[in-house]
């Protein structure tokens, strides 16, 4: 309904953020979406028509001519994150839900913390959690480094004990988990 508030991790892009747009057509809840991925205000002039990833990695190269094709390629990809997440989030405004983002890695229990509790004073309490954050590494887990492992195990894992743990005193109704694969 209009009076929950759903927290959801991972929830501004991919599958979650398909999900999170559905939910906000059917029950127009308020939806809280919280992301690792910082999202400035607004986008540099010289970003302005640069649509394709092609012309992305143009700009960025014309603007800083010094920097390596692998720093290139990681500012675009952010990029490219920061619009998918923007109109993930216009989308479920337009479809009648309050939405808000706030950047926050949920391994990190003081920092989720505190944003619980800015949240509480806004909203109240928290009645319901989709946990979908996660870190792609698309291979076996048999090829797998250590530090890849721990990244997408940890993610999930510790993310979701921070979030239980921390989430303790709300009154939750529902609990959503996506697994990875």
């Amino acid at each position: 309904s209009d009076r929950d508030v759903l927290l959801v991790t991972g929830g501004a892009r991919g599958v979650t953020a398909a999900v999170a747009l559905e939910i906000a057509r059917r029950y127009r809840p308020r939806l809280v979406l919280l992301g690792r991925t910082d999202l400035p205000e607004a986008e540099p002039a010289w970003l302005s028509g640069a649509r394709s990833e092609r012309d992305i990695k143009q700009a960025i190269a014309h603007q800083h001519p010094d920097w390596s094709p692998r720093r290139v390629s990681h500012l675009c990809r952010e990029i490219l994150a920061a619009r998918e997440i923007r109109e993930n989030l216009d989308q479920i405004q337009r479809a009648g839900a309050f939405v808000q983002y706030h950047s926050v890695d949920v391994r990190d229990r003081d920092e989720l913390a505190r944003t619980l509790v800015e949240l509480r004073r806004e909203f109240g309490k928290i009645t319901g959690l989709i946990h979908g954050a996660g870190v792609i590494e698309d291979r076996l887990i048999v090829d797998k480094t250590d530090e890849q492992f721990e990244d997408v195990f940890s993610t999930k894992v510790v993310g979701l004990v921070n979030l239980l743990d921390l989430l303790n005193g709300d009154s939750l109704r529902a609990i959503v988990l996506f697994s990875s694969s």
